[in-house]
């Protein structure tokens, strides 16, 4: 049910299937179209979004086990060495606060897809001993990651890798995580949640990333009007003194 002021009376009409003014009998205006439904996101996208989230995590605890069902054999190979590099030089390679923003997939012929990730989060390195950070920072900055995707293999199995949604070890529903590990038994299920395979990762630099971000800032609020009591407005301000 929507309303429609009357051109003739000017009274508020609740407007259901009449197209009338149920006062005065004139006809009323024609409703203005109603807005478009917002596109869903393919489900891919929410798939790798959750999956960059649990490789942040991965990589902070130092176990690749709930991600390795959908990382490619050089891209687990090399987080593999970096995690082994870190334990060598007795610090804590920590990703914490992470927040995915946008996730734009495009189409890399002849097979392989792409995936544009832009998040913002806290990167550090912490001595074991000490826990004095050797490097980075503790505030969130903002990053970017372009992720090369392959499509499964053909054939029964990858079929059961994705839809397998129980626990092969006590049967019990393994819900939407995408590690696929077990609330109840803990076991982790060696199958790939995702629906591809992560077969490169490449990231771009932070800096200019972080540059690009404070642009993009500044012009959305160059085209604000000027208030003071606008809420948003101060926020996003607030957010530009943050980056500057």
């Amino acid at each position: 049910m929507g309303v429609s002021v009357c051109t003739q009376c000017g009274r508020n009409v609740a407007v259901r299937h009449a197209r009338a003014c149920i006062y005065c009998g004139a006809a009323l205006p024609e409703a203005p179209p109603e807005p478009a439904a917002a596109t869903r996101e393919e489900p891919l996208a929410s798939a790798v979004r959750a999956a960059f989230v649990l490789v942040a995590r991965c990589r902070t605890e130092g176990d690749l086990a709930p991600a390795l069902p959908f990382l490619g054999e050089s891209v687990a190979e090399e987080l593999a060495q970096e995690i082994a590099q870190d334990r060598r030089s007795a610090v804590h390679h920590v990703i914490d606060r992470v927040t995915v923003g946008a996730v734009v997939l495009h189409d890399a012929p002849p097979v392989q897809r792409t995936a544009r990730i832009d998040a913002v989060y806290a990167e550090y390195w912490q001595d074991l001993g000490s826990r004095m950070i050797l490097r980075g920072l503790r505030g969130a900055k903002p990053h970017r990651e372009i992720w090369q995707l392959a499509p499964l293999a053909a054939g029964p199995g990858a079929a059961a890798a994705v839809s397998g949604d129980r626990c092969s070890g006590c049967g019990a529903p393994l819900g939407a995580a995408l590690d696929g590990r077990c609330s109840y038994c803990g076991l982790c299920a060696q199958t790939n949640r995702l629906g591809a395979l992560v077969v490169g990762i490449q990231r771009e630099d932070p800096g200019r990333i972080y540059e690009e971000w404070k642009q993009k800032l500044g012009a959305q609020l160059a085209q604000l009007p000027e208030r003071d009591d606008d809420p948003v407005i101060g926020f996003l301000r607030l957010l530009k003194g943050l980056y500057e």
